[in-house]
């Protein structure tokens, strides 16, 4: 009997001990995110001229060192864009580190990165635990900003109290053009665990009515990334994806998504014409290229 109260003992205070440690650690991913973006500047340029080269990636663990080292070497258009925005940027999937080789990989370009989820740990699927998910937004560029915020999205979580809430977000990095008018950056990931109508109309509400509504009239605005809900004119007859309204936008604003990512794509203010668009297969969600200019 005495064998198997102390068994039980040394098992409840492992317990309790664990439970602390989980919420410490829960405590301290939280702490240390909040609004922060973590910037780093290695270049000095401005923007000239009035064309632009921009790439939108949203990565997935599958996108490891090789699958992600033959798809830079294989697209030169890529390396020398002006901007690329990546999301779902994991610091540990399954041992790489895809931020820090990006960063490496444009050792030449300025980096932001913001965290959008923070999780102490997960024990599903049984046979995939994995502790510390930190993934987030990066954006490259090769030209100097002249701010960097990011701001929270609408959750159906309180982040507050969860220890796996998804933090969605979205960088919103503004440049100069020579004209001295401002060009707008939203590197997007409304990450979200659930899709309702409520949660959609308090999304687009925001970004319409709290961000986009509060730049100025004249500046160039481009939003990419996953927007969590079907984009407008594709077809999809799944439940769950409610559809953002055709009529949402602002007047000869322009979306752009490739048709097999449903969620994914980017959204263009009036005064900005596309030039060119090339998407590329082999990966989850496709990434996409595209040669703008700044009217």
């Amino acid at each position: 009997m005495k064998v198997l109260k102390i068994i039980g003992w040394t098992l409840l205070v492992l317990i309790v001990l664990t439970v602390i440690l989980i919420v410490a650690i829960g405590v301290f991913s939280s702490s240390n995110d909040d609004l922060e973006i973590l910037a780093e500047e290695n270049s000095p340029s401005t923007l000239k001229g009035h064309t632009i080269d921009l790439v939108s990636f949203p990565l997935t663990s599958e996108a490891d060192e090789g699958a992600l080292s033959d798809f830079l070497s294989a697209n030169n258009r890529v390396q020398v864009s002006d901007f690329l925005l990546f999301q779902n940027v994991d610091e540990n999937s399954d041992g790489f580190n895809q931020k820090a080789f990006l960063v490496e990989r444009f050792d030449e370009s300025n980096s932001w990165f913001s965290y959008t989820k923070k999780i102490p740990f997960s024990f599903f699927p049984i046979e995939n635990m994995r502790f510390k998910i930190y993934s987030g937004s990066l954006t490259l560029s090769k030209y100097q900003a002249t701010s960097a915020v990011k701001r929270l999205l609408p959750s159906v979580v309180d982040q507050s109290f969860s220890l796996t809430a998804f933090s969605p977000s979205a960088q919103v990095i503004a440049f100069k053009t020579e004209d001295n008018i401002d060009l707008f950056l939203i590197n997007l990931d409304n990450i979200q665990t659930t899709e309702t109508e409520t949660a959609q109309k308090a999304f687009l509400d925001y970004l319409k009515t709290d961000l986009i509504d509060n730049l100025p009239t004249d500046a160039y605005v481009i939003i990419s990334g996953n927007w969590n809900y079907r984009l407008p004119g594709i077809l999809d007859e799944q439940d769950n994806e409610k559809a953002i309204p055709l009529d949402w936008t602002h007047s000869g604003w322009q979306w752009i998504y490739d048709q097999s990512s449903s969620t994914y794509g980017m959204l263009l203010s009036d005064n900005i014409q596309i030039e060119e668009i090339e998407f590329f297969d082999g990966f989850k969600q496709n990434p996409f290229r595209i040669k703008l200019s700044l009217k």
